[in-house]
């Protein structure tokens, strides 16, 4: 028996259930046809979902720690600009009350 990669597997379900999709809607009403597509596409997310490639799984799952690293980078950026703000507004403040101040001494 001759071995195939997983993508040509999956290409060979999908083109089996396009066929048999083909000859479903030729022979049937409306109402078969909407349950018969529902089940080929969970038969197909189920059969697809089990086969994938150590390639596809480490890219997958190198994609997935950048996407967290930048989140977390953003937090920190985030973090930092609020703490600059309130820095910004505590010393705005305090410029405010010293003016005050200053008014008051001159009156």
């Amino acid at each position: 028996m001759k071995k195939c990669s997983k993508k040509r597997k999956i290409k060979d379900i999908h083109l089996k259930t396009n066929k048999k999709l083909k000859t479903e809607e030729e022979s049937s009403t409306d109402e078969d046809m909407t349950i018969s597509l529902h089940d080929t596409s969970d038969e197909e997310y189920h059969i697809t979902d089990d086969i994938l490639s150590d390639d596809d799984y480490l890219y997958h799952m190198d994609y997935q720690l950048k996407e967290q690293k930048n989140v977390t980078n953003l937090r920190k950026i985030s973090d930092t600009i609020k703490i600059e703000r309130e820095k910004i507004e505590q010393s705005s403040h305090e410029d405010k009350k010293i003016h005050t101040l200053v008014k008051t001494q001159e009156k």
